[in-house]
């Protein structure tokens, strides 16, 4: 998302023979010579996973990759309490606000911890350098740049994430009203909620994710310099006039969005592969340790989920 792209530019003259030691040496070339200017594009750090980790390791070390852990951390257990907390404040005042308080509540959320957002940004981008996180988090000017796309991120998550549950009920309940052998609209019906949450994830969530992503990148200070090549053109001052979204289309094209979009799949189907084998692993140590009684507890287990509806 930060990355922006660069190129190698050649110049070729076409003149004296090169490879003529005997040739005169030029200082400026005429102007009737003719000139070829080559740009060549090179490949993006980020465009491929073990790249990336290669270029982090060799930059910050081996524990480069984890380097955000801590900011999500802070982030996640300050955003998720106040969330928490938040709603059921707002539930128990204004009843009538329950069906929109989880949007409320979560644009107020992500607009208070805008900056330590910003922070956490900041510290997983920037070149390795002893600053601690309360060090990285901008000054209060920053919040009117941050507010804003931070708010338009959340609401795209919370209302991608209701669209895609109101449409999983909604084909669970045509489904118990179809008759069994209907098996063709059965799977269309299943696979219109992963395709409607991949359409809503491409389309709505990641564009808001990168807008917010670029703009706090805008605003890394002077003095940090980051882990990827970035053009410093781009940044952008706290005092300066406000960043609006379309602002961070500077720098960020087609190709660099379709690499986004390729490592959000490559990493969705290795959390895929790792559910898979955790399953397959929790299943092996029950079997071994409960026996032949395994099967029968899963029987038990899934009829307790059916009688609550979840399955």
């Amino acid at each position: 998302m930060v990355e922006s792209p660069t190129a190698t530019m050649t110049i070729s003259t076409k003149g004296a023979d090169s490879d003529d030691p005997t040739a005169p040496v030029e200082k400026q070339p005429l102007l009737d010579e003719e000139q070829t200017v080559t740009f060549v594009h090179t490949t993006p750090i980020t465009s491929r996973i073990r790249r990336t980790i290669r270029h982090l390791h060799a930059t910050a070390g081996f524990t480069a990759r984890w380097r955000g852990l801590y900011p999500a951390t802070v982030y996640n257990l300050a955003t998720g309490l106040s969330f928490a907390f938040g709603k059921e404040a707002l539930d128990s005042v204004f009843p009538s606000l329950a069906c929109v308080s989880e949007y409320l509540v979560g644009a107020l959320v992500a607009a208070l911890w805008a900056r330590l957002h910003c922070a956490w940004t900041h510290a997983v981008i920037a070149a390795p350098s002893a600053k601690r996180l309360s060090q990285r988090v901008p000054p209060a000017a920053a919040w009117r740049h941050l507010a804003l796309p931070a708010v338009m991120a959340e609401l795209a998550a919370l209302s991608s994430a209701n669209l895609v549950r109101i449409l999983a009920a909604a084909v669970v309940a045509s489904s118990s009203s179809r008759s069994q052998g209907d098996a063709s609209w059965i799977v269309l019906a299943g696979l219109a909620v992963p395709i409607s949450a991949l359409l809503l994830a491409v389309f709505c969530v990641l564009p808001n994710v990168i807008i917010l992503t670029r703009l706090e990148a805008f605003l890394l200070p002077d003095d940090d310099d980051t882990i990827v090549p970035f053009d410093r053109a781009l940044r952008a001052s706290v005092d300066g006039p406000t960043l609006r979204p379309r602002d961070a289309s500077r720098g960020f094209g087609w190709q660099a969005f379709r690499i986004v979009c390729k490592t959000y799949v490559k990493l969705f189907f290795i959390l895929v592969g790792l559910v898979v084998v955790a399953v397959h692993v929790l299943a092996l140590e029950a079997v071994l340790i409960v026996g032949p009684a395994a099967g029968t507890l899963l029987v038990a287990g899934q009829e307790q989920l059916k009688r609550r509806g979840l399955l």
